[in-house]
């Protein structure tokens, strides 16, 4: 018997790399539950992606094989096809070096080579019985999960009760990863938002709204609960758990019809438990680069710095813009929903890499595109590179305002607007220097987490009206509850932001307001969150943070907003004080988990 063809072959140990990365892909996100930042199609992308990579591989050798029969035998082929099954396969624990994976890889493909009998008919059979076997497996991978979403968004939807008569649809943007100090909506001298100025004149802007997180999934999953950090257990490889009503939930109790929209498809995917309750859910995008990232070959070549400097290509693989978004809310909304609607979309276009488009991307000055340096250890910003930086993020933010300001606009032409509770939030900062840190997700000073929010929503939300009152983005299930559904008692917990705007919103009483964030491994030394958990507390215009090594800082927050002046050495009793509030209010109860 012959030997099978090299691309028989090829396409064989392809399925096998593929078939053996989706196996360890479901076993760390099913049963070890920790997010793996692939959508739910991984189970056929990545075999798609390796019988690519494979294929052409088999090619070249195809070709070596005829131009040099007497070299490249049948077992050099196997080989060195299995030596690269085996290092896709050993890339997918990170902590071993790219070369020690390869040398081991390199010895796999030795033993397979000397072991495995090519020209017996035991093995053509099983190449035969097992390609087939595997391509069901991938076609199953394909066809279940769509199945699978489709038969509960129609049981959801047919199970939705009548809405109240006039109920007003919801549309709750959050701005990933932009912080309000660099929105001239806020004051900054810079041009970044005439689009939400003109906006907000018709509704309410709140001055200083707080982030109880610096980082995506805590912040998003806060919104959603209106849960603090600590109570949901969410973490940078830990999804929300079922343990909590979502706002979602209580509003397709309540007759809503209901879907997300996400441009963060790292921490905003399905697969972190935000799109719980929402009947249509649209995160990792079906197409080329997506196959890419689903496989480890294709994330290793493509984040490798060589590659992205060799052709200057810094988006992230499968990098979803603003136009995107609007304009699948937009198809969404016009598909013809009977029922009021609740929409939430998220925007990434001012996370880094910063990369504006044209003809925004020297607005504001030079800017350097490049990927995130800020997680090499011992990196020192030069006061040039904070400042390119920063002109890039401002033009990002410039560029996603225009798209805003082209969504509104569409909405209105269409009468959506007429009866929408429309929220313009962020779920986080970001920090250029002002503490020595640049990024979000490290520490829990203002930059990071104090966020833009506005709302307007004709005959509701008064006009041209702000509240200097310190909130968080915590409440906004409540608000949005209590704007939706009146008549129901409140379902989430919270406050509502209501009774701000009101004639009598400076009586109200000011609420204790929480930031946290847990420790993670692999950030550099110089973090404060590198020396474990971080947590703040703010009363009574003063506030306290406490970082991983419990050490403290606290901060007159009515005339020291830049947080430069540490008052903790110096007014003691207000740090014990603060301290108590800030531990009773994270203790572990029966209503959450404790902090981690």
């Amino acid at each position: 018997m012959t030997t099978p063809h090299p691309l028989r072959l090829a396409l064989w140990i392809g399925l096998l790399t593929g078939i053996a990365e989706i196996t360890l892909q479901a076993i760390e996100r099913f049963l070890l539950h920790r997010l793996i930042f692939l959508g739910n199609d991984f189970g056929w992308m990545a075999p798609l992606a390796d019988v690519a990579v494979f294929l052409l591989a088999g090619s070249i050798l195809w070709a070596g094989q005829r131009l040099w029969p007497g070299r490249v035998t049948a077992t050099v082929m196997l080989g060195l096809l299995t030596t690269l099954g085996a290092w896709a396969v050993l890339l997918m624990y990170p902590p071993l070096h790219r070369g020690a994976a390869l040398l081991l890889a390199a010895g796999v493909g030795y033993q397979c080579a000397r072991l495995l009998p090519l020209a017996t008919p035991g093995f053509g059979r099983l190449l035969r019985y097992s390609t087939a076997t595997m391509l069901g497996v991938v076609v199953l991978c394909a066809l279940v999960p769509r199945l699978m979403s489709s038969r509960r968004a129609h049981t959801t939807l047919a199970a939705i009760p009548p809405a109240r008569a006039g109920a007003p649809n919801v549309l709750l943007i959050i701005l990933d990863t932009v912080r309000a100090m660099s929105l001239s909506l806020y004051g900054y001298p810079r041009a970044t938002t005439p689009q939400l100025e003109r906006w907000a004149s018709r509704g309410v802007v709140f001055d200083m709204a707080l982030s109880p997180a610096p980082w995506t999934l805590p912040a998003h999953a806060s919104m959603f609960t209106g849960r603090w950090p600590h109570e949901l257990g969410v973490d940078w490889r830990r999804a929300l758990d079922r343990t909590y009503p979502t706002l979602a939930e209580q509003l397709t109790a309540a007759g809503y019809v209901t879907a997300g929209f996400v441009a963060n498809t790292t921490y905003c995917s399905e697969e972190t438990g935000l799109n719980r309750g929402f009947q249509h859910w649209e995160a990792y995008p079906v197409s080329f680069q997506m196959v890419v990232k689903s496989a480890s070959l294709g994330r290793a070549l493509t984040g490798a710095e060589w590659f992205r400097e060799l052709f200057g290509w810094y988006q992230p693989l499968a990098r979803r813009h603003g136009d995107e978004i609007s304009a699948s809310l937009l198809r969404w909304v016009g598909s013809g929903k009977a029922a009021p609607w609740f929409a939430t979309l998220n925007y990434l276009d001012a996370h880094a890499p910063y990369l504006p488009p044209a003809p925004f991307r020297d607005r504001f000055g030079p800017i350097e595109p490049r990927g995130n340096p800020t997680l090499v250890p011992g990196y020192a910003w030069l006061p040039e590179e904070i400042r390119r930086e920063q002109n890039a993020y401002d033009a990002s933010i410039a560029a996603l305002d225009d798209e805003l300001g082209h969504l509104f606009d569409s909405l209105e032409a269409r009468g959506e607007l007429r009866n929408t509770l429309v929220i313009v939030t962020a779920d986080h900062g970001e920090e250029f220097y002002e503490h020595q840190l640049m990024d979000h997700g490290n520490s829990l000073y203002l930059p990071a987490i104090h966020v833009p929010l506005l709302m307007w929503l004709p005959g509701t939300v008064p006009a041209g009206r702000r509240v200097t009152a310190p909130v968080t983005t915590r409440d906004l299930p409540a608000t949005i509850l209590a704007i939706a559904v009146p008549q129901e008692p409140a379902a989430l917990p919270g406050r509502s932001l209501v009774p701000l705007w009101s004639d009598a919103g400076t009586a109200v009483a000011p609420d204790t307001l929480l930031a946290e964030v847990n420790y993670t491994s692999g950030l550099p030394d110089r973090y404060p969150v590198s020396k474990g958990p971080m947590r703040s507390v703010l009363l009574d215009g003063l506030r306290l943070i406490e970082n991983g090594d419990r050490t403290t800082e606290l901060y007159d927050f009515i005339t020291d907003k830049a947080e430069r002046n540490n008052l903790a050495e110096i007014d003691t009793a207000t740090v014990a004080r603060l301290a108590r509030i800030l531990e009773q209010l994270t203790a572990p109860t029966a209503a959450g988990p404790a902090p981690r």
